[in-house]
């Protein structure tokens, strides 16, 4: 039995073979850097530019990532349900796999509340309580 990780990180994915290699590589330094347990999971919603595959990549290569794929888009809200129901985690932070801003601005706030209150899952700079389980 694996171990349950502390932090899940849920990244709805559409069309964003070019910025996933990048996004993957700035959450493990964040992570790595965090000194915490985690996960990585890529909800592909469908999308049709190769992003499939290179999810499927990088799970081969990252035991931290875990793909979620859609053979067809459903949104982007059903994506990020998606993945919260898939999580394993203690607590859970929702961010868009894009690569504009840096992750630790994305979600340095969320990352850093956790140590204060792990049984919250966290949507950018929004609270919301997380069924402990």
């Amino acid at each position: 039995m694996k171990a349950i990780p502390e932090i899940s990180i849920i990244a709805p994915v559409y069309n964003e073979t070019e910025s996933l290699e990048a996004f993957h590589k700035e959450i493990a330094r964040v992570m790595t850097r965090s000194k915490r347990t985690w996960e990585l999971l890529l909800v592909d919603d469908g999308s049709s530019d190769g992003s499939t595959d290179m999810i499927r990549k990088l799970a081969l290569k990252d035991r931290h990532v875990r793909p979620v794929i859609f053979a067809r888009n459903f949104g982007h809200q059903i994506a990020v349900t998606a993945g919260l129901d898939y999580c394993r985690g203690k607590a859970a932070v929702v961010i868009d796999a894009e690569t504009g801003k840096p992750v630790q601005r994305r979600c340095g706030v969320e990352f850093q509340a956790m140590g204060a209150a792990p049984s919250t899952a966290f949507n950018n700079l929004n609270l919301r309580s997380m069924c402990e389980g």
